[in-house]
């Protein structure tokens, strides 16, 4: 969750700009590879993961939800 944190402060200072790296043919190669190596049950079990995670980083950029009140382990993870 302090990673989570971390990244939502520096989305902020940084005016909810997002920046990222379009990734080159070498690197896209290498993603494809580890994707092709995961299972379809494990490809489902990541894609509920990501989905998870963009419902916590849109309820607490809307004030819908506030760290603070997140269970303390799950802040420290």
């Amino acid at each position: 969750m302090q990673a989570l944190k971390a990244e939502f402060e520096k989305t902020k200072a940084a005016d909810f700009e997002l920046r990222f790296r379009y990734p080159t043919k070498r690197s896209g190669n290498k993603s494809r590879i580890v994707n092709r190596d995961m299972s379809k049950v494990e490809q489902e079990r990541f894609a509920k993961k990501q989905s998870s995670l963009v419902d916590i980083i849109e309820s607490l950029e809307s004030g819908e939800t506030f760290y603070r009140r997140l269970p303390e382990d799950t802040i420290k993870s």
